[in-house]
């Protein structure tokens, strides 16, 4: 939703109020998230939490809840609010570690293994490319087609309307494959389907949790890799309809591919999802970031044509590290689950 309207605001505050009133409307939108995060956002951590049976108490208390407190000390309703906890409800034991450098860096360690490194490298690289489609586009448009900052603006709805369908078409299809490839590893271990299967510990078993995630990758792929290549050329021949018809289509793509990635990283570590995808974030968002740097330079030095074709064939070069999570993926599961356990 934020890459589709996030863009057109962008482009109307330009056009009438210029670049620096985008930081202050920024700054006030940013403002108003934050108090209502220290207002209504309890602190959902089980150690601190529990299941939400546990009295929360000091700053990981909202807001609306010590003014409700106040409001109704003398409502016995309010004893779970109070600081002292009940006698029935014992709060939880301080079980936080000590954030040492090891533990802060230890999520880097999932970038040793195998399968955690080429399914996030081949996601963090169509990721970077599309970021540098998005963020290319408002110079190569505005240079070309002398669109003023609404307009520009406005070619970004389909990137974000891409985003959006890739986002849920994606997790529909996945939930799809999953019961698919659910049904034929039931049939092939003579597992009755009214016996419940834990995705929480199907990463410990010999369950094909990497062909279930990556089943419709073999279209996905190609649309990025064809949408990419034609994007630069459809600027270069100055077919503007055709070229915001093609960021559709990259964002679409990216998109799905990003929830595949992130998807899998997190089943590939169920007892640590919160590092896997902090790890994903990070790396992706880095090379990001080198990308959207090096994007305008190399436009204007060889053209957009040429350079999103370099981008797509180099996604292309990258595809066998699919493959190999494809073929290898279970085996560099399991052989790192039997090396945790000794």
């Amino acid at each position: 939703m934020g890459q589709s309207v996030g863009p057109v605001f962008g482009g109307f505050i330009t056009e009438y109020f210029g670049f620096r009133a985008i930081f202050w409307a920024l700054f006030v939108i940013s403002s108003i998230v934050f108090m209502f995060i220290l207002f209504f956002l309890p602190e959902t951590l089980r150690t601190i939490a529990g299941n939400g049976s546990i009295p929360l108490r000091g700053f990981h208390r909202p807001l609306i809840d010590v003014i409700q407190h106040r409001l109704r000390s003398d409502n016995i309703d309010c004893i779970e609010y109070s600081d002292a906890p009940s006698s029935d409800v014992k709060p939880a034991k301080d079980k936080h570690k000590a954030a040492t450098l090891l533990l802060i860096f230890k999520p880097f360690t999932f970038l040793l293994e195998k399968d955690v490194f080429v399914t996030l490298t081949f996601g963090a690289y169509t990721y970077t490319v599309w970021s540098m489609v998005t963020a290319s586009a408002t110079d190569v448009f505005q240079d070309i087609w002398r669109l003023s900052d609404l307009h520009v603006g406005l070619i970004f709805l389909p990137n974000g309307a891409g985003c959006m369908l890739g986002s849920y078409l994606t997790g529909w299809m996945m939930d799809r494959d999953f019961s698919f490839v659910e049904k034929q590893y039931r049939e092939r271990k003579g597992i009755e389907m009214t016996s419940p299967l834990s995705r929480k510990t199907l990463a410990a078993t010999d369950f094909p949790i990497e062909r279930a995630r990556l089943r419709e990758a073999y279209w996905i792929v190609p649309l990025f890799i064809l949408s990419t290549a034609l994007y630069g050329y459809a600027i270069q021949w100055d077919l503007m309809s055709f070229a915001i018809a093609l960021q559709f289509f990259v964002a679409f793509a990216a998109t799905s591919l990003f929830t595949i990635n992130s998807t899998l990283m997190v089943d590939l570590y169920p007892g640590a999802s919160a590092g896997a995808t902090a790890v994903n974030n990070l790396v992706r968002c880095l090379l990001g970031a080198s990308g959207v740097a090096v994007a305008l330079p190399i436009v204007d030095t060889i053209g957009s044509g040429p350079t999103f074709l370099i981008f797509s064939l180099s996604t292309v070069v990258l595809c066998p590290l699919l493959i190999a999570e494809w073929v290898y993926g279970m085996r560099w599961r399991l052989d790192r689950l039997e090396r945790i356990a000794v």
